[in-house]
């Protein structure tokens, strides 16, 4: 049986997900996820991890900064500090984006389907 529930963040600047269109977020971090407000199913872990996300489904984000600009992003994995720093999508659009290293990625504003791994992996990718 399936059962809706919600998460809440944990450390610091609490704010509780508790409506039906923020469910199944987990953040964990100062400011992680601070900004959802309709998006399901994000991970996000870390200082400022996700904090622009607004409505944005399916994202990892793991590491301080991790996918910091992004508003409405989706399916995106962030994993390092600063990865993906700068994408930013304006409107709900599947990236399939994966970065995983210290500013991997961390110029990608609006690209789709990259695979980006090591530290500074696609820096001049946009």
């Amino acid at each position: 049986m399936y059962s809706k529930w919600h998460a809440i963040r944990a450390i610091d600047d609490t704010k509780q997900f508790t409506t039906a269109t923020d469910s199944l977020n987990t953040a964990v971090g100062h400011r992680a996820g601070y900004e959802v407000t309709t998006g399901i199913q994000n991970t996000l872990i870390g200082v400022r991890a996700g904090d622009a996300l607004t409505d944005a489904d399916y994202n990892v984000v793991m590491g301080t900064d991790a996918l910091n600009a992004d508003t409405k992003g989706n399916k995106t994995t962030a994993i390092g500090f600063a990865a993906l720093y700068n994408q930013n999508f304006t409107t709900s659009t599947d990236s399939h984006n994966v970065a995983v290293g210290a500013n991997s990625g961390g110029n990608l504003t609006t690209g789709r389907y990259n695979v980006l791994l090591g530290r500074l992996a696609g820096d001049g990718t946009t």
